[in-house]
């Protein structure tokens, strides 16, 4: 690239990747004089499938796509967000003005386990620490995890052992386990702690202090030790706790506990993670995997391995019979999770994800020079006449803004609420031509509806034009950050000429996912939640017996906290608002309905009011007593009295009052990490098309996995190549856990 030459860079897509490479291709010092970046934007706003809206109709309220929490570990998302409000610098007199203010700490996860038909509640605290996400120390070596995960193995097990009784004396202590107990005890001071805490001690011991088992031990392998040593710690444990296990529903935990990380230890070290890295592990199911390991059937099928499941809503087709999570992506999500995270274990929004990430993003690069073009929806990447590269992209206008819009600089997107800029739920109709056209009510299926929905696959919508951007004229590159299921017919062309991309479309699958949320009267206290003295709870795992097509909203959190943004009447003032989300039951992509079956997404979310109402109507007993009414139907219903609904319908009509949606469309599925999958996933710049970049949470990032880090970390990875090619560097320097990063 000459000096004088700005290589021109569309990105197609605006979710978290795509606005993550736009971010960080203009923090490059004197961007501007390298790179001309336009956004194209399906539909009114950004956020993919983070995107969020405030529903004007009904009192500015915030309309997710599902639940959002950062983790701790998310480094490179953090680290962005805090550079971008920085950067935005608003006053402390407005709302949201520092990244301190958007996130709060979660150190509390409540996990919902079945013991002998009955519904408990598991809460697992996390330590706090006193370190930031996205700042300081970056991740450490493998074998400083290793020490890490045995250190955290010890202390529990020192901790729950100290005020029981236990015997005193080892057990057998012939071969390596006897050289070891008979060599270490004094030194490490092990004299009167029972024979399990013992070993774990000398298993950490080995870990930290590796020249200790080349005396003692000089033709063993180190790794074989601890695996021997954790293996006989969890079967004494075993027979400690034998009587208990069935009766004691701490000890079960406990022993879950400590047998699930003991395994996920032991597996680490025998299929030589430490060296290899996780990838050899993916073409075996998680829970494979684990039994290869000598798990026990009590961990193996507890709530705790299932978290892992429901956390990357890992259900082929979402149908819950079907779990499939790739193993070396599960246990890097693992370590990554439960020992890098900084400061808390997660981290809660204190608005909707679109007024907490997607505003600031649009605000930042809007002033830094990036062109945005909304209701842009991209159908076709042609391809040139040497198939070498793309040589057009084919895009639907689906709205034009109005000329009095355009002297005023373009369609505005935000609104504002309390003060804080946010995305509202639907287009701004005033600012377009078609706006009063868009909001005429048509009827689907014998349903009414009272506008049209520009964001879905199957909308009867039409385009009002067509626009296409030509190679060498309109763009020098594409970065395509469009989810990867709605690819199968936007680069139908690419998918058709080259194996790779075929085998990307056939191996990296996705499901459907669902969602709603309620408002009521009464706070959780007043529902009875009985840890209401804690912080506000998110649960995982209630997975009750319904049919498969019922299932799937297994996952609640209180986000009352974000109450403060929305702007409720006195007469119908809600105390608490609980979203609900989980995967959906639904075809694979290759059987998607056409678009042209516009029943299609009315049928979707006709099934979520009916799983949500079977849901509030049969079963919330257990998380709020106090809020039951029974009736003869529904002996365990809910007072639907209790539910917000400014219109005072009765009973459960209340509930057309709230919130819920199916994430049904192919830019809204979820990519799964499923096993043999993660080999297909393609890298940002090797996509076989010499002008054509990919990002996003389903390419190889190092990650592998469906979340914002994930996506975060595409993005970079993204930009990394683009100035790699044409400034001789890459930018940011650092992908912080991304590929090789292990290994």
């Amino acid at each position: 690239m000459s000096p004088t030459t700005k290589q021109k860079i569309v990105v197609l897509g605006g979710g978290v990747s795509a606005m993550t490479t736009a971010f960080e291709l203009t923090s490059v010092p004197n961007w501007q004089d390298h790179y001309d970046i336009t956004i194209y934007q399906m539909g009114w706003r950004l956020g993919g499938k983070g995107a969020s809206g405030r529903n004007q109709t009904m009192h500015n309220r915030i309309e997710e796509h599902g639940l959002h929490i950062w983790f701790g570990f998310y480094y490179n998302a953090f680290n962005m967000i805090q550079r971008c409000y920085q950067e935005m610098n608003r006053p402390l007199t407005q709302p949201l003005a520092t990244w301190e203010e958007a996130f709060k700490p979660l150190n509390i996860n409540t996990l919902e386990q079945n013991l002998n038909g009955r519904w408990d509640h598991w809460l697992i605290h996390f330590p706090t620490n006193n370190q930031t996400p996205g700042q300081g120390s970056e991740l450490l070596q493998p074998a400083d995890y290793l020490s890490m995960a045995l250190q955290l193995l010890a202390e529990a097990f020192r901790e729950y052992l100290y005020n029981r009784r236990h015997p005193q004396h080892d057990e057998d202590t012939n071969g390596i386990i006897g050289t070891l107990l008979h060599t270490l005890t004094t030194e490490l001071e092990l004299a009167g702690l029972s024979f399990g805490e013992k070993l774990l001690q000398i298993a950490l011991h080995l870990s930290q202090n590796p020249d200790t088992y080349d005396t003692l031990l000089p033709d063993q392998h180190r790794h074989n030790i601890i695996i021997t040593l954790l293996e006989r710690a969890i079967h004494w444990l075993e027979k400690h706790l034998a009587d208990d296990l069935d009766k004691d529903l701490n000890a079960q935990r406990f022993f879950i506990l400590m047998d699930f990380l003991a395994t996920n230890i032991r597996g680490a070290l025998a299929d030589h993670v430490l060296t290899k890295g996780f990838d050899h592990l993916d073409e075996l199911d998680y829970r494979a995997w684990l039994k290869t390991h000598n798990i026990r059937d009590i961990t193996l099928h507890s709530v705790l391995v299932q978290y892992m499941y429901d956390l990357a809503f890992a259900y082929e087709n979402g149908d819950i019979r079907q779990p499939a999570f790739a193993a070396g992506v599960a246990l890097h999500c693992i370590i990554r999770a439960f020992l890098t995270y900084k400061g808390h274990y997660m981290w809660r929004m204190q608005a909707g994800m679109g007024d907490t990430i997607f505003t600031p993003l649009y605000q930042v690069l809007k002033a830094r020079g990036v062109k945005f073009h909304f209701f842009h929806r991209v159908k076709k990447l042609t391809l040139s006449p040497d198939g070498k590269s793309i040589s057009q992209i084919i895009i639907g206008q689906q709205a034009t803004i109005t000329d009095a819009q355009q002297t005023h600089g373009g369609y505005n997107p935000l609104i504002t609420v309390k003060g804080l800029p946010c995305w509202p739920a639907e287009p701004l109709y005033d600012q377009l031509v078609e706006g009063k056209a868009l909001k005429k009510r048509h009827t689907v299926a014998g349903q009414e509806l009272p506008k049209y929905n520009l964001e879905s696959y199957w909308t009867p919508w039409q385009d009002v034009a067509e626009v296409t951007l030509t190679a060498g004229e309109d763009f020098d590159d594409i970065v395509l950050g469009i989810s990867q299921p709605a690819l199968r017919t936007i680069c139908a062309d690419l998918i058709e000429q080259n194996t790779q991309w075929q085998n990307m479309m056939t191996f990296v699958k996705s499901n459907q996912t669902q969602a709603f949320q309620i408002w009521f009267r009464p706070d959780i206290a007043g529902m009875g939640w009985p840890y209401w003295r804690t912080e506000p709870p998110i649960m995982s795992e209630y997975n009750v017996d319904v049919p498969p097509a019922q299932a799937g909203l297994n996952t609640w959190s209180d986000m009352t906290q974000v109450l403060i943004r929305e702007c409720w009447p006195d007469d119908h003032y809600p105390n608490q608002i609980s979203y609900f989300c989980g995967p959906l039951l639904g075809p694979g992509l290759e059987n998607l309905p056409p678009s042209d079956d516009h029943e299609f997404p009315w049928q979707q979310f006709r099934r979520v009011k009916e799983n949500s109402l079977l849901l509030l109507n049969n079963y919330m007993r257990h998380f709020w007593p106090k809020a039951i009414r029974p009736t003869p139907t529904h002996p365990n219903g809910l007072d639907w009295e209790l539910v917000v609904d400014p219109l005072k319908r009765e009973g459960i009509k209340r509930f057309d009052a709230q919130f819920w949606r199916a994430n049904i469309d192919p830019t809204e599925r979820y990519v799964l990490s499923v096993p043999g999958s993660t080999k297909y996933r393609m890298r940002t710049d090797e996509t076989g098309f010499e002008n054509l970049f990919v990002t996003g949470d389903w390419i190889y990032n190092g990650l592998n996995v469906g979340c914002v880090e994930s996506a975060v970390m595409s993005g970079m990875l993204t930009s990394q190549a683009i100035t790699r090619r044409y400034l001789g560097k890459p930018f940011p320097e650092k992908v912080v856990g991304g590929p090789n990063w292990w290994a």
